[in-house]
Order: structure tokens, then C-alpha cells, then sequence
């Protein structure tokens, strides 16, 4: 998984050859944060509008509902990811300090849920109503 700050500006040929045409095994994977400048719909449908149409495989590797008083499109993300079939890890279940504890999902390790997890669990489009059991677990 590679991701780099402005990389999801750079998704398509105009900036060259993708990593991935030289990933013959098809291994490479792209990671986009989308915290403050995700914060309007057009921005969160542009990038991974624009990933899926240039082939670049892509996952919004983290993303909350604000970072530093700035809210994001959490919606979005998890809508456009859904009907575009590009996965996401919602930030993050436990364990962060300050500024930042509103990003926590949950308030222990094993519960309950934040409303931030909540939110993230219960969205149309979110965990509960999108995920299936991994096969091992089956």
C-alpha cells in the first residue's frame, strides 16, 4: 500500500506511467487520507471518480468526520466507495490523544460505540449494512 500527500492529484497519465503498469502481479495498492480537504462531496467524488476511471487500484486507507475542527465528507466516502466498490478503514477505533479523541469509535476496546462509530457502523452504506465475514471465518 503506497500513499503520499497530493497523490490522489496525480492519478492520471498526464503525470506518467502508474507504478502499477510495472506491478505485474497486480500487488500494488494506493492509500488516500481524506481529512481536511475532503470536507465538500464534488472533492471525495473527484478523486475516486478519477482513480477509477485511470484503473489505479485505491482505498481510502483513513478518513474521521473532522480532523482539527474541520468536518469531512464522511457520507461521501462511504456512499461513492460503496457504488464505485473502492473499501475504506474509518479512523479509528481506539486510542487516540489529544486533539484527536473524537476520532475514536469506540469508548473501551470492546465498547460501547462512540457516536462517531455509530455512525460509521450504522450508515446505509456503512460496516454493518456493506460487510461480509471473511470466508476463514465462515
Amino acid at each position: 500500500m503506497s500513499g503520499a500527500p497530493g497523490m490522489p492529484d496525480a492519478l492520471g497519465p498526464a503525470h506518467g506511467a502508474l507504478p502499477s503498469a510495472n506491478d505485474p502481479e497486480g500487488n500494488l495498492l494506493f492509500s488516500v487520507h481524506m481529512y481536511g480537504n475532503y470536507a465538500d462531496a464534488s472533492r471525495v467524488d473527484s478523486v475516486l471518480n478519477q482513480a477509477r476511471t485511470n484503473g489505479v487500484p485505491i482505498v481510502v486507507g483513513e478518513f474521521g468526520w473532522q480532523l482539527q475542527g474541520v468536518n469531512v465528507a464522511w457520507q461521501q466516502i462511504l456512499s461513492s466507495g460503496n457504488s464505485l466498490g473502492i473499501g475504506y478503514t474509518a479512523w479509528s477505533w481506539k486510542g487516540n490523544g489529544s486533539p484527536d479523541e473524537g476520532l475514536d469509535m469506540a469508548q473501551d476496546w470492546n465498547g460501547p460505540l462512540t457516536s462517531w462509530g455509530q455512525n460509521v457502523m450504522g450508515h446505509q452504506c456503512g460496516i454493518s449494512n456493506t460487510s461480509e465475514p471473511a470466508s476463514i471465518f465462515q
